[in-house]
């Protein structure tokens, strides 16, 4: 008798003996079968604001450890307020390269969260200024042109006067760079050191062709 008979004889005869025991012992449903390791199929689910017995602090949830940021997020290296928006100014530079692809991304960015109250043209009446909130200065005015770029970075991530910081909504820092150089081309400035420089009539030609202009801006 060859090896594979002797497997094949031992495996039947296990089959047979796994069904005669199947049909001998008959399940009581009325009692739970064993578990092994019960703790991985019945785990202690805690509610977010609930008390806890783990923590010292009795709290669920937890503070993450002091210094650590999310994955992928770079941290403001200056925070709020008067003095940190001076010194922004004075040290923070637009890193990124001026170019149409450039500027067709800043279009959309501020079409989605700069017009509602600035407007298609920058000129402050948007459609929340023109239903009573107060309508935040004009963006081609001489002050707002005259603010250093680092300084525009701080007012997207911190706010100013009326307006809130948008660091939440616009967490990409190359996209807040970007909204600053679509600025720029709105105010018709050449930022020095960044390359090719495309013309302010690209703004006006992307405005068109998305349906947009001052004149419906205003009405």
């Amino acid at each position: 008798m060859s090896r594979w008979h002797v497997v094949n004889g031992t495996l039947l005869l296990t089959l047979i003996a796994l069904v005669g025991l199947n049909l001998v012992l008959h399940r009581d449903v009325n009692r739970r079968n064993v578990e092994f390791f019960p703790e991985m199929v019945h785990p202690v689910p805690l509610e977010s604001y609930s008390s806890s017995g783990v923590f010292a602090n009795g709290s669920t949830l937890q503070q993450p450890p002091e210094g650590t940021v999310p994955r992928g997020y770079t941290p403001p290296r200056y925070g709020p307020g008067e003095d940190q928006a001076e010194l922004a100014g004075q040290s923070l530079h637009n890193p990124l390269e001026i170019t149409a692809q450039t500027i067709e991304r800043g279009n959309d960015l501020y079409r989605a969260f700069c017009l509602p109250c600035h407007g298609a043209d920058g000129g402050g009446m948007g459609p929340v200024a023109m239903r009573g909130y107060p309508p935040p200065p004009p963006l081609l005015a001489e002050n707002a042109v005259s603010l250093p770029d680092g300084r525009l970075y701080h007012i997207i991530v911190y706010g100013q006067a009326n307006m809130p910081g948008y660091a939440a909504q616009i967490h990409d820092e190359t996209d807040r760079w970007t909204i600053v150089h679509y600025l720029r081309e709105m105010q018709g400035v050449e930022t020095a050191g960044t390359g090719s420089v495309v013309t302010t009539d690209y703004v006006t030609r992307q405005l068109a062709q998305a349906g947009v202009s001052a004149v419906e801006n205003t009405q």
